[in-house]
């Protein structure tokens, strides 16, 4: 009975009084909370005054549509969209990251009223959207462009080339920065590769072109238009490039592209010492630093394939890739063997593809001429190419249109075989002459017997379109002077040239020739002359009577050294001695560490005197007693320059630049001739460095002055020793010690004088001690630091050297 109460004991039951609150229990959860209410009035406001369109739909709405299933709805939401930002053109700044990615992402969509109307709109948004707002979006364009090339669907890859015209037009530079990717999207679309078991390599993978029987055009046709679009591509590279040589003849001084891009340089904030810039060695657009470092793009580093054409190694496997499937297209459209006489006729739709593929090649041919190797890069097209060229393009040469010209061109052409105008204005000439231009490329001299058939064949092509007074545009009068002046390059003798220059000037006798054709017609001539031998003229000059006493009689016609001499120095004596009365800028430059002051020429009479030089050391190179002929010069020199106080800046490069070309181990200078060339390598390196930005005409002169002395001093090491010795720069006013110090800091980092810079490093270091004495107790500036790290890094830290130099403050 115990034990029972005790096992109840365990599990009592509480019992609740009336009227008494019942007790929480133990585990109860807590439900008492306040809660409060967040009011945000204007939260939605924003979308209620965004602008709208006619169907009242904002651009969220608008893009929101983009992503619908139905075609329908994504077809009125491009229109919509081109409707809103036609009326607010402001929406497209605040929404473009959307607008241009939700565009690009329907290039690729299935329906071809989408494509389309994604087309018109991209078209309006081009005229919208500068290059600098879309570049941040570009990869992503280009990315959904690339798919669409490479899409299956037919029709895809068609409105892709549409889009391609489209972002060529407007943004030619961002496009072809992708163009590693791109060039093999346009492969792809004509060709396929060719699979075989014997290739082990893929990368040996041959192409062959497609044939696609369920496109709307024929496989010719879509060849056609795509090798179009890959002629502007190539184009627009070509155009990118400031350094190609335009075609024809424009030179790479008178082309506008070589100036497309300039940098611009306050000269005049770093003459006041407040900022350095730094000259490397040959200078121009394509300095060449002799540094394993190289500079980081802003996205990232480049690796061969993202270098696209640029990179020699690119270009020769892309033309690798190309040139066969151009030869393909270029054997289906060519003409039967059963072709007149007279010329192989050609139709429309063949004559358009053939003129492509010329202009492919030929636009191939022109990047080649920007990689340093020109010379083995010709060397490679020829050995590879020539031959199959010679077989298909010369094997019919010239070609001419089946069809007829109207009878409102008839005059136009009359009288001429090959210019047949026809009624879609394809201008067959410039396929002739195209043709010409890319084979004329492909000989030189040492190859000129076993290319005499075909080049014959170009030559009385080119004499006779000059001959049969045809009326040409300036475009082709440039290409034809083009080949001509290539024909007169490869055979240089008066049987060949002599018929060429005559066929030219029987052109610039024709009446009403248009301004930019006698333009070129002058050129031409102009060019001849330059480039004329100088040795077949006799003239007697203003220095017939000077003589030189020499050993041998090996040397003895006066006046033709003579003349030479002072056609070398540009001014007569008499000239030469009215200048010394000149003080002061704008025509003179001068400086204090120099007993040399520099007369200052215009541009057309330094570029002149500048290319008349190169003959006269072309020239002067041939005699064969070389020594007696550099002491003729040296005599000359010392006997009418030096002791004169200012000399013209083209005389002194000249001189410069004859001693490079003439000097060579017999040659012995003499102490006089060392002191003036020496002042006159200070005088025109402190005019370098001391040039305004604003002072265009004589900034063009700097790269030939540069490179002039550069190869003095570092052929003459002893020129250089007193160059430095003549730096004594307690003797000069403050503003120039900048300069001094700019002057030596490129010396010290350019890599053709870094030995004798190491030889004269006691000699360095001690004009860098008394420039640091002179501004001890001011303010360190930035260009003294600067001299003194340079000299730390490429000279006290010689092994030979004595030790750094002590910084004073």
């Amino acid at each position: 009975m115990t034990k029972k109460r005790k096992h109840q004991e365990d599990f009592q039951k509480v019992k609740l009084k009336v009227g008494k609150k019942k007790p929480r229990l133990e585990n109860a959860t807590d439900t008492t909370f306040k809660t409060k209410a967040i009011q945000i009035p204007e939260q939605l406001k924003e979308d209620g005054v965004l602008p709208t369109q006619n169907r009242k739909l904002n651009i969220k709405d608008l893009l929101s549509q983009m992503h619908h299933y139905s075609p329908g709805v994504k077809h009125n939401a491009l229109l919509g969209l081109k409707d809103l930002l036609s009326q607010y053109p402001f929406v497209i700044d605040a929404h473009l990251s959307n607008i241009v990615s939700e565009v690009a992402a329907v290039f690729t969509d299935k329906d071809s009223g989408v494509r389309g109307a994604a087309v018109h709109l991209l078209q309006f948004l081009a005229s919208k959207i500068r290059a600098e707002q879309i570049a941040p979006f570009f990869p992503l364009v280009s990315a959904h462009l690339s798919s669409a090339m490479t899409h299956i669907s037919e029709g895809i890859q068609e409105d892709s080339l549409k889009v391609l015209d489209i972002l060529l037009e407007a943004y030619p530079a961002l496009l072809t920065d992708r163009s590693s990717i791109l060039l093999k999207n346009f492969v792809e679309l004509i060709s396929h590769q060719q699979l075989s078991k014997r290739l082990k390599s893929r990368e040996k993978l041959s192409w062959m072109l497609s044939v696609n029987p369920n496109r709307r055009v024929t496989s010719q046709q879509w060849r056609l238009n795509v090798l179009i679009r890959l002629k502007k591509f190539l184009q627009a590279v070509v155009d990118g490039s400031s350094e190609i040589e335009d075609e024809g003849l424009q030179e790479q001084k008178d082309s506008p592209r070589s100036v497309r891009n300039p940098i611009c340089i306050s000269w005049k904030v770093r003459a006041n010492n407040q900022q350095c810039i730094q000259l490397f060695e040959n200078g121009g657009l394509r300095p060449k630093i002799n540094s394993s470092f190289r500079l980081r793009s802003l996205t990232g580093v480049m690796d061969s394939a993202e270098k696209g054409l640029s990179s020699a190694e690119n270009l020769k496997g892309f033309i690798e890739i190309i040139i066969p499937l151009l030869i393909e297209c270029w054997i289906e459209a060519s003409p039967a063997q059963s072709a007149p006489i007279l010329g192989n006729l050609l139709e429309s739709d063949s004559q358009q593809l053939m003129q492509q593929v010329l202009s492919i090649i030929h636009l191939l041919w022109k990047l080649t001429k920007r990689h340093d190797e020109t010379y083995k890069m010709d060397l490679w097209l020829r050995m590879n190419y020539l031959v199959d060229f010679k077989h298909h393009f010369m094997r019919h040469f010239p070609y001419s249109l089946q069809e007829t010209a109207k009878h409102k061109k008839k005059d136009s052409c009359k009288g001429n075989k090959y210019c047949v105008t026809s009624s879609n204005s394809v201008d067959h000439l410039l396929l002739n002459l195209t043709l010409c231009d890319i084979m004329v490329s492909l000989a030189s001299t040492s190859t000129l017997q076993m290319d005499s058939g075909w080049l014959d064949m170009i030559r009385r092509f080119v004499t006779d379109t000059l001959q049969d007074g045809s009326k040409l545009n300036s475009k082709q009068v440039n290409r034809l002077l083009g080949v001509t002046w290539r024909l007169m390059q490869i055979q240089q003798n008066k049987v060949a040239t002599e018929p060429l220059i005559k066929a030219v000037y029987t052109l610039y006798q024709q009446r009403n020739l248009l301004f930019p054709v006698r333009t070129l017609l002058l050129k031409f001539f102009s060019r001849v002359y330059q480039k004329e031998d100088l040795r077949t003229q006799r003239i007697r000059s203003s220095f017939a009577g000077w003589k030189c006493q020499v050993q041998d009689n090996s040397v003895n016609d006066v006046d033709y050294f003579s003349f030479l001499f002072s056609t070398l120095i540009g001014f007569s004596r008499e000239e030469l001695t009215s200048l010394q009365g000149i003080r002061g800028k704008p025509h003179i430059s001068q400086s204090q560490l120099s007993p040399v002051r520099l007369y200052l020429t215009d541009l057309d009479q330094f570029l002149h005197h500048w290319a008349v030089t190169e003959m006269i050391c072309h020239s002067l190179s041939t005699i064969p007693s070389q020594s007696q002929c550099f002491d003729i010069l040296q005599t000359g020199i010392c006997k009418y320059l030096v002791g004169l106080v200012v000399i013209p800046d083209s005389t002194a490069g000249s001189v410069l630049c004859a001693i490079n070309k003439l000097l060579d181990q017999a040659c012995i200078l003499s102490e006089t001739l060392h002191k003036f060339l020496a002042s006159c390598c200070y005088s025109l390196l402190y005019f370098l460095l001391t040039l305004d930005k604003e002072d265009a005409e004589h900034l063009q002169k700097r790269d030939m002055l540069w490179g002039s002395c550069i190869s003095a001093l570092a052929l003459l090491p002893r020129l250089l020793r007193l160059m430095l010795q003549s730096l004594q720069v307690s003797r000069i006013c403050r503003e120039e010690l900048p300069v001094v110090a700019q002057l030596l800091r490129l010396l010290m980092q350019h890599g053709q004088l870094r030995s004798h810079m190491i030889t004269n490093e006691f000699l360095v270091q001690q004009i860098i001690k008394d420039i640091m004495t002179l501004k001890s107790g001011e303010v360190q500036e930035q260009w003294l630091t600067d001299l003194h790290y340079c000299f730390n890094i490429y000279l006290a830290s010689h092994p030979q050297g004595p030790g750094p130099v002590n910084t004073v403050y």
